[in-house]
């Protein structure tokens, strides 16, 4: 939920903020639980029902009612694993510089498939530009690092 410069966008980030309460009580999850899933969902709403649904369900298996914000953190933790295992050298190399340059980078087909994964998120703010997923970007920051 930000724009291309980063900065957040606060519509956005109200507007799923608002979906995610017509559909469940306020007191079932903390600010900073909320705050997590939508950041960490992209603005994308299946991303969003997912980490909602997943931190709701390890809340209610520790017999919790309310979602904290660890909740969600192990949620984004379990979805970045995922990536982690699925993403090859070269598809990290298109990453970083989709992070970079917020524009189609690399081989066509390569781009597409991380596209089609939601390893890159298409958005359409007055133009059209592309990040990585948010719950990846610890991955790539690591590669940068020369951590991974």
């Amino acid at each position: 939920m930000k724009h291309r410069n980063g900065e957040v966008d606060d519509g956005g980030y109200n507007v799923m903020k608002e979906m995610a309460l017509k559909r469940m009580e306020k007191d079932l999850i903390t600010e900073e639980a909320m705050a997590e899933a939508i950041k960490s969902s992209g603005g994308i709403l299946t991303e969003f029902v997912r980490l909602l649904r997943d931190a709701a369900n390890i809340a209610n298996m520790e017999d919790r009612s309310r979602i904290k914000e660890g909740d969600m953190k192990r949620v984004v933790a379990g979805i970045r694993n995922d990536y982690i295992r699925i993403l090859a050298k070269e598809d990290l190399e298109i990453l970083n510089e989709v992070k970079r340059t917020k524009r189609k980078e690399g081989d066509e087909d390569r781009f597409q498939d991380l596209l089609f994964r939601l390893a890159v998120l298409e958005y359409a703010n007055n133009e059209v530009w592309y990040d990585v997923h948010p719950t990846i970007e610890g991955i790539i920051e690591r590669v940068e690092a020369g951590e991974g």
